[in-house]
């Protein structure tokens, strides 16, 4: 069997085709116009590949409610095995499938996720992933400026009356990066840490936008933070003494030229699969040879060129070459293999800072890859208790 999926909305796809191979005679399984729709088994270029007596999954949104449909290849029939109440969109909906069947979770900012199953027999709900975090935290978001210079920052705040001193903040940061889109989601992460695990006890979270211009990057983050302190203040009792930073591959990068730009402002930092010496990081190399040279001079990186073209900017665009100005306990995370020399990083990362007396802590996974939100359960509830107590643990002082 191939169907071929239509996912034309605006003008109105009828649903897909699907081609027996013995009889080679098309079928039409009707597909809802106007709705959403995600396959629980994703189409393989344009077709998606089943046997002759499997089924197919979808989930789409209608009248206010999510549909799990269950669709027969062979016949051309579509129904209906269960609904929702909500709504999805493609960045709300996890998918993962096989032929004749598959799993779906349904995630927003207004409830936590649910987990289901997809089977020839049928659908059935197999965990709600803790319905408690449903009070935790609420999303918002702020704004500031106008037109193309308008920025915002997305905020978990915990649920119930802040205390007398306003909320502690956790700043998840990477550079590039629309931050404050994330509060879309119900259990918005980035890379390194579910939030309710910090809302339900009682700090709040905040996703910034963070873009950049080429050439330069370290100089550019305080900024960016700076005003989004400013403005969350404006709205949100928070507590300016306690202010912690979070982030994982670039944004340790991030977090760790914040540490260096604004000294005396964070109580703590935790930080995983860390870049934070461009030239250490420039020169390593994959298994397969590559390295990340164009990581650092026209991605991510924006030094715009290699550090012989400009050395200067690449002293002054290198946070571990200004480890001194640290001021905030430093929590540091890595798995590894994930790219290249990230493992020495954290190595180099934590002997500075030894080296400068500051308090630093080295957790090292072995094989876990590059992010901890996809580690092993062991390893990611190791490290991500630490990072709990690691931020929560700090009565405020700073620098």
């Amino acid at each position: 069997m191939a169907g071929s999926p239509h996912r034309d909305l605006a003008s109105g796809g009828e649903g897909f085709l699907s081609v027996p191979l013995a009889s080679g005679n098309p079928t039409l399984v009707p597909t809802p116009t106007g709705q959403v729709e995600q396959w629980l088994i994703d189409p393989d270029e344009s077709s998606i590949p089943v046997e002759s007596a499997d089924f197919l999954y979808s989930v789409r949104s209608s009248a206010g409610q999510v549909a799990l449909d269950q669709i027969d290849p062979t016949h051309g029939s579509r129904r209906t095995v269960t609904s929702l109440p909500g709504s999805i969109s493609p960045s709300q909906l996890h998918v993962g499938g096989w032929r004749g069947g598959g799993t779906f979770l349904i995630q927003s900012a207004d409830q936590p996720g649910e987990l289901w199953i997809g089977e020839p027999e049928g659908a059935r709900r197999i965990a709600s992933l803790n319905p408690y975090l449903e009070p935790v935290h609420t999303a918002r978001r702020i704004s500031w400026g106008e037109g193309e210079a308008g920025l915002a920052a997305g905020v978990l705040v915990p649920a119930g009356s802040p205390p007398a001193t306003g909320w502690p903040v956790v700043i998840s940061v990477y550079g590039g990066d629309r931050g404050s889109r994330r509060v879309d989601q119900y259990e918005p992460e980035n890379g390194i840490l579910y939030p309710s695990l910090l809302t339900s006890r009682g700090w709040a979270v905040v996703y910034p936008d963070l873009p950049l211009t080429d050439i330069d990057p370290m100089r550019q983050f305080a900024p960016l933070v700076r005003a989004a302190l400013d403005h969350l203040s404006e709205v949100v009792p928070i507590n300016r003494r306690r202010i912690a930073l979070i982030g994982n591959s670039y944004g340790s990068y991030t977090a760790l030229s914040l540490l260096v730009t604004m000294p005396k402002t964070f109580c703590a930092a935790a930080v995983s699969a860390p870049l934070i010496n461009p030239l250490a990081s420039y020169g390593a190399l994959y298994a397969d040879g590559r390295s990340l040279e164009g990581f650092w001079e026209n991605a991510q990186g924006r030094m715009g060129c290699p550090p012989w073209e400009a050395p200067q900017r690449w002293l002054e665009n290198n946070p571990y070459l200004w480890l001194d100005r640290v001021d905030a306990p430093v929590l540091i995370g890595v798995g590894g293999p994930g790219l290249p020399g990230e493992e020495a990083q954290a190595e180099q990362l934590f002997a500075g800072l030894r080296r400068l007396g500051r308090r630093a802590e080295l957790r090292h996974y072995p094989r876990e890859g590059h992010a901890p939100s996809s580690w092993g359960t062991a390893a990611y509830g190791d490290f991500a208790t630490r990072i709990v107590d690691w931020i929560t643990g700090h009565d405020g002082r700073v620098g």
